[in-house]
């Protein structure tokens, strides 16, 4: 294997990293079919709060889904690796993710609160929605602090340098 400083190779994705996408892209799907069932001619606040979250979970995942596969096909160099932190364990993603799970929670409720035979499918498919939003925030999350425990845990790095006959040479540091 060359570890020239500036071979670039493949980095496979953590399963849970595919595990989220996979998932966001159920939510992606799930948001689309409440927005079918969404009543806007008799507005109740669910109805006026779910419209705009749809259009905001369905603009969240597909920034997520595109970014992680942009991640996944780039090339890093050898260096670059330990530090690599996946899409889906970015602080942003992880505290919007919960603010959609939060919002998803909030409309389930204002539904089951009006459930009526018209709106009971409205009901059962944001409950759905909600738990699918929840998932990816709950797995975002524990990516979050695996990654956090796996570099606080890491004492000893990796340094790499040249040596005197040129050669680029990694090693273990302090």
């Amino acid at each position: 294997m060359d570890d020239a400083p500036n071979s670039a190779i493949p980095v496979i994705e953590p399963v849970r990293t595919r595990r989220i996408q996979m998932t966001m892209c159920a939510s992606f799907v799930a948001s689309l079919v409440v927005a079918n069932f969404v009543n806007m001619e008799d507005s109740t606040i669910a109805d006026i709060v779910c419209g705009p979250l749809i259009l905001a979970t369905v603009i969240h995942h597909l920034v997520i889904i595109i970014l992680a596969f942009r991640q996944r096909r780039r090339k890093y160099r050898v260096r670059e690796i330990p530090n690599l932190v996946p899409v889906t364990a970015r602080f942003g993603v992880v505290a919007t993710c919960w603010i959609l799970a939060s919002f998803w929670l909030f409309v389930t409720m204002f539904y089951l609160l009006r459930v009526q035979s018209r709106q009971q499918r409205t009901f059962v498919m944001t409950g759905f929605e909600a738990a699918l939003a929840f998932a990816v925030a709950t797995m975002c999350s524990q990516e979050r602090l695996e990654m956090l425990d796996r570099m606080e845990d890491r004492q000893s790095s990796v340094m790499y340098h040249v040596n005197d006959d040129g050669e680029f040479v990694g090693t273990e540091g302090p």
